[in-house]
């Protein structure tokens, strides 16, 4: 390992890193040009000790360079090949060397460092630079744990690190976004209450428990709540909310059209009257099809008859109405 012999560590690599923007302003580099005139900023690291190692060959016609560029281009998202130059093969075009030295000099660099630099956001270049500090120190321990990208000729390039046991599930393809407190506390005064506190809320008031769970998920928890304070019997608008819905739901009925008025007075004088739970299923059937129908009214037939001949006519017509 050309590192090792060198004397280097990844704990005594030493690095500096700077923008370049102003030093590299009158550049006649076409690439570089270009991002100026984009409003990108350019931003350079000093590698000490590295110089020739970003030449090393790794594929046939590619060097540890084009490593580097592979993670610039998945992880800081600078996609536009190239992405990057370094100063131990400075591309050439028009006054190069100007350029060269001015990074050379910009970044303090000695005879064995080596200088990178990238373009782009600057935020993105800020996570270039890392990200080109930390692919160095990965060469330490050898070929890195990575997925790789088939290219032409039996070639491939970076594409995506290994996930390890600490991923569930973060995208390695964009880089992090930072979550900050006051905005994960804006989420939670716009969440709905949790379930479990609905449900546990709902034990208290004492209603059926096989009507509990239902009830909690429901439209109705509001309606629920306003009863309980209003010192309703529970029970009773347990059954009536739950299992007497439930149970026409599963006929078809579509009870969501009783208003909350309508629940309340229905609630109210079953109570006071004492109605027998066999009728529950037959006053909220004519409420749910009978728009306007009046509650006492309906209770009265119910009890009344035991098929009630003016409320049967009232189902047909509403059924055939609809």
């Amino acid at each position: 390992n050309e590192l090792l012999r060198r004397g280097l560590s990844p704990q005594s690599l030493k690095t500096g890193e700077r923008d370049l923007t102003e030093e590299l302003k009158n550049t006649r580099s076409p690439v570089l040009t270009q991002a100026l005139r984009q409003g990108y900023r350019i931003r350079g690291i000093r590698l000490e000790g590295l110089a020739g190692i970003l030449n090393h060959p790794t594929q046939p016609g590619r060097s540890f360079a084009s490593e580097l560029a592979g993670r610039v281009r998945v992880i800081a998202c600078l996609d536009n090949i190239p992405n990057l130059f370094h100063t131990d093969n400075y591309p050439d075009y028009p006054r190069n060397h100007i350029d060269s030295r001015a990074i050379r000099l910009a970044l303090n660099l000695k005879d064995d460092d080596v200088g990178v630099i990238v373009w782009g956001p600057e935020a993105d270049t800020i996570t270039a630079t890392a990200e080109i500090r930390d692919r160095i120190i990965e060469a330490f321990d050898g070929v890195p744990h990575e997925t790789r990208q088939h290219l032409r000729e039996g070639l491939t390039d970076f594409e995506r690190i290994l996930p390890g046991a600490d991923r569930m599930y973060p995208d390695t393809d964009h880089p992090p976004v930072r979550i900050h407190p006051a905005r994960v506390d804006e989420i939670r005064i716009g969440l709905p209450e949790p379930t479990y506190e609905i449900e546990a809320r709902f034990k208290t008031y004492g209603l059926p428990v096989d009507t509990i769970a239902d009830l909690a998920l429901s439209s109705r928890v509001e309606l629920i709540d306003e009863l309980a304070r209003g010192g309703r019997n529970m029970k009773l608008v347990g059954r009536l909310l739950g299992q007497t819905v439930r149970s026409l739901t599963r006929q078809g009925i579509d009870c969501s059209r009783i208003e909350k008025a309508v629940w309340k007075g229905l609630i109210k004088t079953c109570e006071e009257k004492k109605v027998q739970g066999k009728h529950f299923e037959g006053i909220v059937k004519i409420l749910a099809l009978v728009p306007n129908s009046s509650v006492g009214q309906t209770i009265e037939e119910c009890i009344r008859f035991a098929k009630p001949p003016k409320t049967a006519s009232r189902i047909k017509l509403a059924t055939k109405s609809a």
